[in-house]
């Protein structure tokens, strides 16, 4: 199991190609510890409560988070495959979970 740290989340993110410049990043990494920490059930919850942190829709949240993943496929859609096994422009919730699961159980890509 890899150790995971927000630093850790985010030079993954980065790597894969997320930009450090969207929004999403951020909504990404609160998103992967929440999930991982079992404090929610789904993604709505997730949305929820970091547009209440910050003071902002639910639907802004998960615009952002679906736009950093989106871009990131759209240019590096090759390590995707390799990192997580996914061969299609992801949803929000695969995405965060392979990252996720990435943390638990290391690579989880093609042998």
């Amino acid at each position: 199991m890899k150790k995971m740290t927000e630093a850790e989340v985010y030079k993954l993110l980065v790597r894969i190609g997320v930009s450090a410049g969207y929004t999403g990043i951020d909504y990404i990494i609160r998103a992967v510890f929440a999930i991982n920490a079992g404090k929610v059930d789904n993604l709505g919850e997730i949305y929820d409560i970091i547009a209440k942190e910050d003071n902002i829709k639910s639907g802004a949240v998960e615009r952002n988070i679906r736009t950093a993943i989106n871009r990131a496929y759209e240019h590096r859609p090759r390590i995707f495959s390799e990192l997580f096994s996914i061969d299609s422009k992801p949803t929000n919730k695969l995405f965060i979970y392979a990252v996720v699961n990435y943390f638990r159980y290391g690579k989880v890509g093609k042998a």
